[in-house]
């Protein structure tokens, strides 16, 4: 038993292909969705409570709340969801994420209690862009089952499933996990999201919020993995990454005077990549001004 949280903000038509992609999950397995509208103007309710009114059934409930457009706040979106949810597992799922039929099924088989679960997202990179080249675009943007009926998802794999091929460990066993844990595609313990407070309502702009959960998730011991079968497409749109670039370096030096230790200095000073190659060279993370510190000065 799953609830899904799905923040939203004015992008109806990508909203209505990942409902459609929950709608076509096997394994009947009884479903929460939870739409959390950070304050659309396109006629989302509408589109939301139609799709209810179609197909809302004792296994399978949509339901749909709304906050007040006061710029990005899609860390209170997702608490209202957390605080909504019924289900002992939460699963994130970013508006215009289009999951494979046996997407949740294999999650139920597959997930570790306790632990939380990254997905497999194709055509996604680390600023929240698609790398799915214009030939594919069209297709996946008007055929997503046939785009994934003929594999040419296998061309645009998850940015991280590179990063992560340098490592001779699997995700769990790396210091900054945490770095990783992008919620386009997550799942987690209700208990746990609940236990680490849920988002840091803060962050008002685009990035960061997501790692930041779960540095918290993996400071209380918590495993993070990656489950290359836990899989979807990231549906191509349209981003500005210039704005996003400004607003995810903002945002990573909020983190740092947050939390204050090696892995997030690293990740503010140095590239992505390199930030678990370092730490496992020094031993690990830790907090700053601390002796162990003092040991790599």
């Amino acid at each position: 038993m799953i609830s899904v949280i799905i923040p939203t903000y004015n992008r109806q038509s990508l909203l209505l292909c990942t409902l459609n992609s929950l709608l076509g999950q096997t394994g009947k397995i009884p479903i929460q969705i939870i739409v959390v509208d950070d304050g659309s103007s396109d006629g989302t309710k509408e589109l939301v409570n139609q799709f209810k009114s179609n197909h809302n059934r004792n296994s399978f409930k949509v339901e749909y709340t709304y906050q007040e457009d006061k710029g990005f706040r899609v860390a209170a979106a997702r608490n209202k969801g957390i605080n909504l949810a019924i289900y002992d597992l939460i699963v994130f799922v970013d508006t215009g994420v289009y999951l494979f039929p046996d997407t949740l099924s294999t999650l139920i088989h597959n997930h570790k209690a306790a632990s939380v679960t990254l997905g497999n997202l194709y055509g996604f990179d680390e600023q929240g862009s698609d790398t799915i080249s214009e030939l594919d675009r069209k297709l996946c943007l008007r055929a997503t089952d046939q785009f994934i009926y003929e594999k040419r998802y296998d061309k645009y794999p998850d940015t991280r499933v590179a990063m992560l091929s340098q490592y001779n460990l699997p995700l769990e066993q790396l210091p900054a996990a945490w770095i990783y844990g992008w919620t386009a595609m997550l799942a987690i313990p209700t208990t746990i999201a609940k236990q680490v407070g849920g988002f840091d309502e803060s962050f008002n702009s685009w990035g960061g919020e997501d790692v930041e959960f779960c540095l918290r998730v993996q400071l209380l011991g918590t495993k993070i993995r990656f489950m290359n079968a836990f899989k979807a497409i990231h549906i191509p749109h349209p981003a500005d990454l210039t704005g996003r670039e400004k607003s995810s370096k903002k945002n990573l030096e909020y983190i740092h005077k947050k939390h204050q230790r090696r892995s997030t200095q690293l990740l503010l000073h140095s590239r992505f990549k390199y930030v678990n190659s370092t730490l496992l060279d020094e031993g690990g993370d830790y907090p700053l001004n601390s002796s162990r510190e003092k040991n790599h000065v």
